[in-house]
């Protein structure tokens, strides 16, 4: 693997984890003063397409899914140095989980199950005394399987459970939605709200719909958590939702969810849109497509929380991921058929996208995910 950088001044360092469809997890050091990357380490893994990290907690936690099919496993790992060792595998989980997140209030892993349509829940622990790292606790504790479709064929023949957010709600409850992008829904449930066990995730059955054909993919809540945007890969859309809790008398709060807006964000509707961000002010989200005219589309956020689209930037082939640097300067993608992690600028103004001129390209294997943890 080579790394190309443009000249310019040096700055703090950030550590990024990079996901692939190859046989390895990477960790870099990117410097955005100099749009420079420098390899750290790698931990073989088949298909490591998304990385997770203890953002939640504060914890040195670092795990991973790995896109398999029917062999797919959840895997956890410890970092010492130079070195990024596995500590844990699991492979009781739905086939082709493609996104993984901590829930350290109970102290599990859950994954987005793409191909089996649900949500596996792991033991997990972060490092204590005598551990060698993070790590996996024992066998998959539930399972929640999805059943629903939608109309586009070769698509939405069943549940395709894509991403899980957790809302927490103002009176202090905790919230999970899954976007079920083969059932054209956002679904929600409880977390911890039994009480009972190896319970982890209680279904609400409040579904709520995304429009037919639309295929919800990503989500992401705005810097207050009382708007949720959600890319829909299919119609390539965005859509603003309202967020807010339902109190009942008997029984525990839940979400509530009132669609605002939908707008077009791929205006080539090309059925390939991907991923979702907010720039760090809270004033510009970000969307990225793929399959044609590849590239980012910008948008400003309005006072009240609506969008409008301001700007599009083309980047490599199927841009899949993409991340922003904390000081909302850079932004970087994953375009995976490019095998490239590509630096571009964002202008602090306009919330516009420029080439920086800069990118880490991989030998042989296709990067999916970026994780920027500091």
């Amino acid at each position: 693997m080579a790394a190309v950088s443009c000249s310019g001044k040096g700055g703090d360092t950030l550590t990024l984890y990079v996901g692939t469809y190859g046989d390895s997890l990477y960790k870099y050091e990117f410097n955005p003063g100099d749009n420079s990357f420098r390899r750290l380490a790698a931990a073989p893994v088949p298909s490591p397409s998304y990385v997770g990290t203890g953002r939640e907690s504060g914890q040195d936690v670092l795990f991973a899914v790995s896109e398999t099919g029917e062999t797919s496993a959840v895997v956890s790992f410890s970092e010492n140095g130079g070195t990024v060792t596995r500590t844990g595998i699991c492979g009781a989980i739905g086939a082709d989980p493609c996104y993984i997140l901590e829930e350290p209030v109970s102290g599990t892993l859950l994954t987005a199950d793409y191909t089996g349509g649900s949500i596996s829940v792991f033991p997990f622990r972060a490092a204590q005394a005598g551990d060698s790292g993070a790590k996996l606790t024992g066998e998959r504790i539930q399972h929640f399987q999805a059943v629903g479709s939608g109309p586009v064929a070769g698509r939405q023949e069943s549940a395709h459970i894509h991403q899980l957010k957790i809302w927490k709600g103002p009176s202090g409850t905790r919230h999970l939605l899954a976007s079920d992008l083969g059932s054209d829904c956002i679904r929600t449930f409880a977390l911890n709200g039994s009480g009972r066990g190896d319970i982890i995730i209680v279904p609400t059955e409040k579904d709520f719909s995304c429009g037919a054909g639309a295929g919800p993919r990503h989500m992401e809540f705005n810097l207050d958590s009382t708007k949720l945007y959600c890319i829909t890969e299919l119609s390539g859309e965005l859509l603003v939702f309202n967020v807010s809790e339902d109190n009942y008398a008997a029984g525990p709060a839940s979400v509530r969810l009132e669609m605002v807006q939908r707008t077009l964000a791929d205006s080539l509707h090309a059925a390939g849109s991907a991923d979702i961000h907010i720039h760090p002010t809270g004033r510009f989200i970000y969307t990225s497509h793929r399959l044609a005219g590849d590239g980012i589309s910008v948008f400003e956020i309005k006072a009240d929380g609506t969008v409008s689209k301001t700007g599009y930037c083309p980047t490599g082939a199927h841009p899949r991921n993409f991340a922003i640097t904390p000081d909302g300067t850079k932004l970087l993608v994953a375009s995976r058929d490019e095998s490239a992690i590509e630096v571009y600028d964002i202008d602090p103004a306009s919330g516009q996208l420029s080439p920086a001129g800069a990118s880490l390209r991989f030998d042989g294997f296709l990067p999916s995910c970026i994780i920027i943890a500091g």
